[in-house]
């Protein structure tokens, strides 16, 4: 007697299935919006049973922001073993995230921080970041693509800053990420350029159509 597919699966099998049908409801409308009952009915799936999985919602939450983050910093560790080029690093990991927001309301930023245990390891995370991102903008010093005046450790804090005000919510159905991102972030990226990273980064701009959300075409 054969056995179904669902049930030939592995718990973590189980688990990756629920954590990509999570975060596509978590992204269209936000985590608040969501319960465990609207997850476990999109899953054909008893509560009970999600339950067993993930011991509450916050649990469910962390496990889909640590997967996001881990896919991504393994996305920007493929990037960086095909390109030396810091600039360019940089500039296609701004475009792969935003890419990967389309669709996602700002609601689901700013909803994620709501949860001390989702936020303890956002922050935990850029914390153990730090030194090698500030030294990823020295590296983009020594190729001529930011300037040598600068004090990056400042610039790290800054952009941090910026991240924890789009998180707060004040910009909830206002701007989309797309414009976010280029007015803050890439703004700052472009002040510590060289005349020799402007211009890539401008040339990087113009797949965005101004106060667009999302990527031009092309």
């Amino acid at each position: 007697m054969k056995r179904n597919a669902a049930s030939a699966l592995t718990r973590e099998q189980i688990k990756e299935r629920v954590i990509g049908v999570s975060l596509g409801l978590f992204g269209r409308q936000g985590v608040k919006s969501v319960t465990m009952d609207d997850i476990a009915r999109a899953l054909q799936m008893s509560k009970r049973t999600l339950y067993q999985l993930f011991a509450d919602k916050e649990d469910l939450l962390l496990a889909c922001v640590r997967h996001e983050d881990d896919e991504a910093r393994a996305r920007l560790a493929a990037v960086i073993e095909r390109s030396d080029n810091v600039l360019e690093v940089i500039l296609n990991e701004f475009d792969m995230r935003l890419r990967s927001l389309e669709g996602v309301q700002t609601a689901y930023v700013t909803d994620i921080m709501a949860y001390p245990r989702v936020q303890e390891f956002v922050m935990a995370r850029r914390a153990a970041d730090r030194a090698s991102a500030v030294a990823f903008f020295e590296r983009g010093v020594e190729q001529g693509y930011f300037r040598s005046e600068v004090d990056y450790d400042v610039v790290y804090d800054i952009l941090g800053v910026q991240l924890e005000k789009i998180f707060s919510g004040w910009a909830h159905g206002k701007y989309t990420f797309v414009q976010l991102f280029v007015n803050t972030a890439l703004v700052i990226v472009r002040g510590c350029a060289t005349v020799k990273g402007i211009a890539l980064i401008d040339d990087f701009l113009k797949r965005y159509e101004p106060g667009d959300g999302a990527p031009a075409a092309g």
